[in-house]
């Protein structure tokens, strides 16, 4: 079975003074970032032990996660199976970080791979007395992202943040031309989502005035928008480097600078950048399957840890 996940997007239009400020938000059903980390459930780190799991494909029946982790998970399927990529594609398959989360928490899947849960994520696991135990495993940033037509290359967290917030709303007051910004946005409970809202941290994320709703694969979606030459010129948006870099890449798209320093590998495994972000395994605690740990041991140790970089993942 291939990996399909529908998402929208929702686009919408408003005239203020009589002149038109487009917003669009782009959605998808449930797929995050740099959501402030509960410490309680996090769980310490240990990569010295060097895992060898073996894994049968049905075993990653009970595997979910965001889509920003597949490349991961089928490349420890090949590596703990013995199947070739094609074996690897049709067993895996994610739901995003939402649905993901749900169901660990429901109980239908036994471990997952996903940015940081959101708190209404977290509440609910407490509200059915689920436990999660959330470890992180790779690291990433989230991004901006816009035109390579538009001029600008770095903006200020507190620019982005007022961008968002409909206080700047032309790019001539960033550096940019004289036009309207079209600021787009993920649906609420997406992973990228829940990082927006954390990186807005006590700065209200402005909702566009009005919407109208497509069906889109993924985060590719948002991707697209920007990337188009005839309409992506003015837009901004934001996703995870590894989804951009490595997963959906266009060459027409590129990545802001944040507070003057670019997102580069570099800056990121020595965490110059600003808002470098985690990936997480999350299983529920005192209630997991022997697959569930053994695979968590498995991506935690040196030989998982090389496999994610072998895939491009930044490691811990």
């Amino acid at each position: 079975m291939k990996n399909k996940i529908i998402i929208g997007s929702l686009v919408g239009i408003i005239l203020i003074s009589g002149t038109v400020s487009l917003w669009a938000i782009i959605s998808n059903t449930p797929e995050t970032a740099n959501q402030p980390i509960d410490q309680e459930t996090l769980q310490p780190i240990d990569t010295s032990p060097k895992a060898t799991a073996k894994f049968s494909l049905d075993d990653f029946e009970k595997l979910d996660g965001s889509t920003v982790a597949i490349p991961l998970a089928k490349k420890i399927a090949e590596q703990t199976t013995g199947a070739t990529a094609a074996e690897a594609d049709e067993a895996i398959l994610f739901h995003t970080t939402h649905n993901a989360i749900l169901g660990l928490i429901d109980k239908d899947k036994d471990i997952v791979f996903t940015t940081y849960p959101s708190d209404e994520e977290l509440q609910l696991a407490k509200n059915k007395g689920v436990t999660l135990e959330v470890t992180p495993i790779l690291n990433d940033a989230f991004v901006f992202l816009v035109s390579t037509e538009n001029p600008v290359n770095n903006l200020s967290s507190d620019q982005i943040r007022k961008v968002y917030s409909n206080s700047i709303t032309n790019w001539k007051a960033l550096g940019g031309a004289d036009a309207d910004i079209i600021p787009l946005q993920r649906q609420e409970g997406s992973g990228s989502q829940t990082g927006m809202i954390s990186f807005m941290d006590t700065t209200k994320l402005a909702k566009p005035p009005v919407s109208i709703e497509y069906t889109y694969p993924d985060m590719a979606r948002l991707v697209s928008e920007i990337a188009d030459v005839s309409t992506g010129k003015n837009t901004i948006g934001y996703s995870y480097k590894y989804f951009v870099e490595s997963m959906y890449v266009k060459d027409t798209v590129k990545l802001l600078s944040l507070d003057g320093v670019a997102p580069t590998d570099e800056n990121i495994k020595n965490k110059i950048y600003p808002q470098v972000v985690s990936y997480y395994v999350i299983t529920r605690k005192d209630d997991g399957s022997e697959f569930a740990k053994t695979l968590k041991e498995f991506v935690l140790s040196e030989e998982g840890q090389d496999l994610a970089e072998q895939v491009g993942y930044i490691g811990l």
